[in-house]
Parts: structure tokens; C-alpha cells; sequence
């Protein structure tokens, strides 16, 4: 592997300094310098050294950031329906950093309306008072309003921040990867409202405030609540296609099976009006694995979010599943669901099945919604007038932001080098110092390559 294309995969940089050395390249404010490593050759199994982290301080961003002054500067897109979020589950993410303490509230992300008291909306801040992250979410009244004391980010360095909303559940904030504190959220209430997204302030009827003093080179709204693993992808630098392009359309044009028209039933199901033209699914000791489908536009490999109901279950059970995907979990009570599955293929079916033999039910209500990053703010698209949307529906508009042009890579406080054995098993990206060949290798997923300068 040549080291252009380990750059690539590592988004560290791996130079050879004018003695033909390799080193690690190590980043300071606007300017960078070159550190050689040192390697000390401990006798262990492998004879091989693992290039370890000593500190997280100062990672660096990618590339171009914006410098919000906390005084005036803010960023606004407009309302869309797919950066409304209602009843769903959703998260925020950003890449931030503090270059002093704060001395007022900044808030980093909101979707803020009019009042708490009247109206839907939150916001994502640096809470002064307690030095920590905090989230607000309202809908006619305060849902949430977390006072956990977490990680101090204003520390002069970048932060990774997921902000989590499990709706009826929890809310979880991460820093760089990791849970940093979780508080209840067990509303419902829908946070839908008609106004703009702030990045770097607060936008509330009309008018900008709370204005947050910090960098900023990536922002996320996702219309799905990722796991802890998942935040680890979602941070990693390089989004998985599963997880881009979010929508909130619903690609099921007639969930409610009225009219029937695309809607197949198989073998012991049926549509049968319930009254009033109120149509449902409706199995009677259906055999496993039949349902009702209809064909949907999707993409294999690409995650989507299904929703439905189960109005009555007498016997057996139900899933939902795409054409070639692997089906759902199986329910068998009564209640509305939303399954997060994988298209199997694309252009395919979306399909209500029978979980086990001699299901007698009702389904009503199906719906079917693309799950990523319905908004995907990151430091390709930015620019001094406006902020690209790189999942392709709304730009925001800068108000005052200064670009900032920072050096590509990662810093570190310092490097230290580990004596291990090789892994049996290895990460794909795992980087080493072979003694026994005096060469840097890194695992490329399938075998150990050795880093050339060409």
C-alpha cells in the first residue's frame, strides 16, 4: 500500500521527512510540524509495535471549519419536512471546538419555535452554569431539560458530539465515541414545528440568539437513533452508505390499503373493509412467511425504517421485511412498530408476513421511510455565503461565520509505541511497526501490507 492511499484510509498523515524517515505528522493551531518516531526494539511475540494514542487532546478536523464569534454569527435552513422530526427518533451530530470557555449559553443546534410553553422545538447548548453540554426539547411544555454534568468539550480541542433521542425512552450524548451521560425521555409529543435550523444559535421567532463562540466543520440531523457502535461509525470520518441520505417521504403512497391498488395478498390474506371504507390487512391462520407486499423504489444496502400496526392478533405473530432482506423481529400484540431493516435489493418489495404458522391478525398503516442523514453539513461544502447540504435537500444560509482553512490530519498530545503481539484478529486500518523488517504494515481487511513512499 502506498502511503497516498493510506492518507486516504486513515485521514492521518504519514510523511517521509528529507532523511527518508516516516513519521507521523502533528498538527498545532493553523500550523503544522514533523515529529519522527522513535522505535525501541522490546523482544515480544511478534516482534511488532502497535502505534497507540497517548491522550485524545488535540484532535484535529478535516480540512475547512467555521468560526462562529458568539456575537452575531449563525447559520439558518430553512424548514422541510425532512428536518422535521415529530414523534420519531432522530440524532444530531457535530464536530466543535472551543477555543475558551464560554462565558454565556451558545447554542450549537436548535429547531426552536416561539415558546416553550406553546410551542414544539429544542436545542443543543453549552450550558454555563454547569460547563457541560446540555439538551432542551419542549412540545406546549419543557419534555426535557438534561442537567447531567458531562465532559467539559470548551477545552481548546475538537470533539466528536452525538446527541441521541430515543423517543419514550432516553436521550444519550456521546464525546468522541463514547456515552457521556443519558437522561430520560419518555414523551412522546411531537416536535414538529414550521421553523428554520440553527447552526450556531439559537432562531426563535424570527430572531437569532444564544450565540455559540466555537468551530465548527461537521454537522448531522439523522432521522434514526444510532447504537453505541453505530456512533462509532457515524464518527469515523467516512459515513457507511447505509446510514447517507436520509428522507422523511414515505415511499408506501397507500399504507392505510385504501385503495389496494399495488398491494398483493397471498394465500389466507386478504383487504377487507372494517367500516366505512376503512380497509386492513387481514390474515386468517395464514401460513408462515405470507403476506401482503407491494413493490417500493429502494436501494440494496441502504437502511429504511418501517412502521405499522398491528390493530388485532389472535394467534402467531408478524414481521415485516424487503424483497431479499432479512426480515424484521416478529411481534405478536397489539401496537404500532417501526422495524429498521436492509433492502436486499433494489427496486424490490416492502412485505408483511407472517411470523409463525396459523397467524390470525389485522395490519393497518404502513409506512416506509429512508433512514440516514436527512441534513449532512460537512467541510466540503463550505463556503462563505452558504452551507451545502450534502444529503441534497436544504443549503443554509452564513450569517457572519468566517471560513477558516486548517491543515488536513489528526493531532496528538503524544505518540507512544506499544509492544504487542500481532492480532489474530486485526481492524482493518490498524497500523504497526514490524521489527523484524524494519517496515511500517498496515491491515488492509484481508492481509498485512507494507507502506511504500510510491
Amino acid at each position: 500500500m502506498t502511503i497516498s492511499a493510506l492518507q486516504s484510509k486513515l485521514n492521518s498523515a504519514l510523511v517521509t521527512n528529507a532523511a527518508g524517515d516516516y513519521a507521523l505528522r502533528t498538527m498545532a493551531e493553523g500550523a503544522q510540524t514533523i515529529g519522527a518516531l522513535t522505535l525501541t526494539d522490546d523482544a515480544n511475540a511478534g516482534g511488532n509495535y502497535l502505534l497507540n494514542e497517548q491522550t485524545t487532546t488535540n484532535m484535529m478536523s478535516k480540512g475547512t471549519v467555521y468560526r462562529f464569534d458568539g456575537v452575531n454569527d449563525y447559520v439558518l435552513v430553512p424548514n422541510d419536512a425532512d428536518i422535521d422530526n415529530g414523534t420519531n427518533d432522530f440524532h444530531v451530530s457535530f464536530k466543535i471546538k472551543f477555543n475558551a470557555t464560554p462565558t454565556a449559553n451558545g447554542t450549537i443546534f436548535s429547531k426552536s419555535a416561539s415558546a416553550y410553553s406553546t410551542s414544539d422545538g429544542y436545542s443543543i447548548f453549552y450550558n454555563t452554569t454547569i460547563n457541560s453540554l446540555a439538551v432542551l426539547v419542549y412540545g406546549g411544555a419543557v419534555i426535557l431539560n438534561t442537567t447531567s454534568v458531562g465532559t467539559d468539550i470548551a477545552d481548546g480541542n475538537w470533539h466528536d458530539v452525538d446527541v441521541v433521542f430515543v423517543r419514550g425512552s432516553v436521550c444519550n450524548v456521546y464525546v468522541n465515541g463514547v456515552l457521556d451521560f443519558s437522561e430520560a425521555f419518555a414523551s412522546e409529543a411531537t416536535i414538529t414545528n414550521t421553523s428554520p435550523v440553527a447552526i450556531g444559535a439559537e432562531y426563535r421567532a424570527g430572531s437569532p440568539r444564544f450565540f455559540c463562540d466555537a468551530e465548527i466543520s461537521e454537522v448531522i440531523l439523522g432521522n434514526f437513533a444510532p447504537t453505541a457502535a453505530e456512533v462509532k461509525d457515524l464518527i469515523s470520518g467516512n459515513i457507511p452508505f447505509k446510514w447517507q441520505y436520509g428522507s422523511q417521504t414515505d415511499l408506501v403512497t397507500n399504507g392505510s390499503f385504501e385503495p389496494t391498488t399495488g398491494w398483493t395478498a397471498q394465500t389466507d390474506w386478504a383487504f377487507v373493509d372494517q367500516g366505512g371504507g376503512d380497509n386492513e390487512a387481514v390474515a386468517t391462520t395464514a401460513a408462515t412467511n405470507f403476506g401482503v407486499y407491494r413493490t417500493v423504489s429502494i436501494t440494496a444496502g441502504k437502511k429504511y425504517a418501517i412502521t405499522y400496526t398491528i390493530t388485532s392478533i389472535s394467534a402467531g405473530s408478524v414481521k415485516v421485511s424487503t424483497g431479499g432482506g432479512t426480515p424484521s423481529t416478529v411481534r405478536a400484540t397489539t401496537g404500532t412498530y417501526t422495524e429498521i431493516v436492509t433492502a436486499g435489493s433494489t427496486n424490490s418489495y416492502i412485505q408483511i408476513l407472517a411470523g409463525a404458522a396459523g397467524t390470525t391478525c389485522r395490519v393497518d398503516d404502513v409506512s416506509m421511510v429512508a433512514i440516514g442523514a436527512v441534513a449532512l453539513y460537512d467541510q466540503t461544502s463550505i463556503s462563505e455565503t452558504y452551507w451545502g447540504d450534502v444529503a441534497n435537500n436544504n443549503d443554509g444560509a452564513v450569517t457572519g461565520a468566517t471560513v477558516l482553512n486548517q491543515p488536513d490530519g489528526m493531532a496528538f498530545k503524544n505518540i507512544i509505541l506499544s509492544p504487542v503481539a500481532q492480532d489474530a484478529t486485526p481492524k482493518e486500518g490498524q497500523l504497526i511497526y514490524n521489527s523484524a523488517t524494519n517496515k511500517l504494515n498496515v491491515w488492509t481487511g484481508a492481509a498485512w501490507e507494507v507502506v511504500t513512499s510510491a
